[in-house]
């Protein structure tokens, strides 16, 4: 995923590892960045002037899955993956200076009010938006596998920029059932 830090400037996250997921190996996480909207982009781990990003690359020993980017209303940039399997839910990354440097945020979100799962056994990455009307409020979908034997999608927000969620709602007609996340798009009536 990218985070547009400005007009030109812009960070991409991507996974370095074996395959999609590969359980019980390890892979990293690296940040790419780019002043021309993304037609070149500079070295692996280098901010825009070429120094290094501190924090990156990223890895805990871990495998994880595409990590997700996301630029927040206060301007942070937060960096979400999951790691080594269902249970062991998302972690989060944080950058208070347009992702020059990164710090461990959160371990595993918790999605607070999901009735019968694991707070903290969410799978993130999937999609966000900031709603228009209210610049503090972000939606974000989630995942759960193995929720009452089945996957659910779910809509979470967060109105600290990306500290906290709460759940929403169940995503689609008839979940959780068998289906992975979709783009969100904000309709307006």
């Amino acid at each position: 995923m990218i985070a547009i830090v400005d007009e030109n400037c812009w960070i991409m996250a991507i996974r370095y590892g074996v395959s999609h997921i590969s359980w019980g190996n390890r892979d990293t996480i690296h940040l790419l960045t780019s002043i021309n909207e993304e037609r070149t982009w500079g070295e692996l781990n280098r901010w825009f002037n070429g120094t290094p990003i501190d924090g990156m690359p990223y890895e805990d020993g871990h495998t994880h899955s595409e990590p997700g980017l996301y630029r927040m209303p206060n301007g942070d940039v937060i960096l979400q993956f999951w790691r080594t399997d269902y249970s062991s839910g998302t972690k989060q990354l944080r950058s208070t200076d347009n992702g020059k440097t990164w710090e461990e945020d959160i371990d595993r979100i918790c999605v607070v009010g999901v009735a019968g799962a694991d707070d903290d056994r969410v799978i993130g990455t999937e999609d966000y938006f900031v709603a228009p009307e209210n610049r503090s409020d972000v939606y974000m979908s989630f995942q759960y596998f193995h929720y009452n034997s089945k996957t659910g999608t779910l809509l979470a927000r967060s109105n600290d920029n990306g500290r906290s969620y709460s759940f929403l709602s169940w995503i689609g007609p008839r979940l959780p059932r068998k289906t992975s996340t979709g783009t969100l798009v904000l309709s307006r009536h």
